[in-house]
C-alpha cells in the first residue's frame, strides 16, 4: 500500500502486473527497466525462476512523478502466472495500489484473462478502496490479434483504460507505465486534498521482506508436476498456427 518514507522523504506506491502465464508481464519489466534505465533504482530482481518462467515475483523501483507535492518512488512488481502459485499471487495483488492487466490479444488470450479478471474483482470487494487497473492489450502483433476495445468489451471491462502494446518491441510499455502513474497520482492527490486518506509514515518495504512472507505460504508439494502440465498446455497454445512438420517421405 501506499505509504510516506521520512528517510527519503518520499510517496512510494505498488504497481502489479498480473496476467496468466507467458501474457508479457516479465517483458514488461524489463522493458521498463530498460527505457526508464536513468530512473530505476536497480536492475530487475527476479527470485528463482524456472527456465525463464516467475516463481515468486520480478521486482523493479522506479522514481519519476509527484504526488501531493513530494516525489513518487513506484515499486512495479509482476506476479507468477502459473495457477498452482495462485496464492503467491493473491498476497501480491492485495498488496497494490494499481494493477496492470496483461492480457494476450487473441481469442484464446481473452478466456484466460477472463479468469484472471475475476479472482482479482474479488480480491478489490474485499478491500476498502479496490486498486486502480489498467489493461494492456498485448501481443498486438499476432495474426487476428483484437484492438483495445474489443478486447474489453470482451472481457466485460469497458470503463477501464487500455493501452495496446508489443510489449517485446517496447511498443506501448511507457504510455502502459505512465497511464498507471498518473491514475494513481491523481486518485491519491484528490483524496489528499479532501483529507479522506492518511498514508502511512514507515520506510518503503524491499524485495527482501516480500520474498520472506511468499516463502511461507505453503504450495501444493505436487506443484512441479501441475506446472509442468500447464507449461505443455500453454506452449501447445502457441504452437497454434504454426505450419505442420513436412511428412516424411517413403525412402
Amino acid at each position: 500500500m501506499a505509504v510516506f518514507d521520512p528517510r527519503e522523504r518520499r510517496m512510494c506506491i505498488r504497481i502489479v502486473y498480473d496476467g496468466g502465464a507467458g501474457a508479457g508481464k516479465t517483458t514488461n519489466l524489463h522493458q521498463l527497466a530498460h527505457l526508464f534505465a536513468a530512473q530505476r533504482t536497480a536492475d530487475v530482481y527476479s527470485p528463482r525462476e524456472i527456465e525463464g518462467r516467475t516463481l515468486y515475483f520480478d521486482w523493479l523501483q522506479i522514481r519519476g512523478g509527484l504526488v501531493g507535492g513530494f516525489p513518487l518512488t513506484s515499486q512495479v512488481v509482476s506476479v507468477p502466472g502459473q495457477v498452482v502459485l495462485t496464492e503467491r499471487r493473491r498476497h501480491l495483488l492485495a498488496s497494490a495500489d494499481a494493477v496492470v492487466y496483461v492480457a494476450e490479444s487473441s481469442r484464446s488470450g481473452v478466456a484466460r484473462a477472463i479468469e484472471g479478471l475475476a479472482l482479482l474483482d474479488e480480491l478489490a470487494r474485499s478491500r476498502p478502496e479496490p486498486p486502480v487497473l489498467v489493461v494492456q492489450a498485448n501481443k498486438q502483433d499476432r495474426p487476428g490479434a483484437l484492438r483495445g476495445p474489443e478486447l474489453l468489451e470482451a472481457l466485460g471491462h469497458e470503463d477501464v483504460p487500455c493501452v495496446e502494446a508489443i510489449a517485446r518491441d517496447g511498443v506501448g510499455v511507457v504510455e502502459t507505465m505512465v497511464a498507471t502513474v498518473r491514475a494513481v497520482a491523481q486518485k491519491m492527490s484528490e483524496r489528499l486534498e479532501r483529507e479522506e486518506v492518511c498514508v502511512p509514515l514507515e520506510w518503503m518495504e524491499d524485495a527482501g521482506s516480500v520474498l520472506r512472507r511468499l516463502e511461507r505460504i505453503e504450495i501444493d508439494p505436487e506443484w512441479a508436476a501441475e506446472m509442468a502440465l500447464e507449461e505443455a498446455a500453454y506452449s501447445l497454445l502457441i504452437d497454434e498456427g504454426a505450419p505442420p512438420a513436412p511428412t516424411a517421405r517413403a525412402d
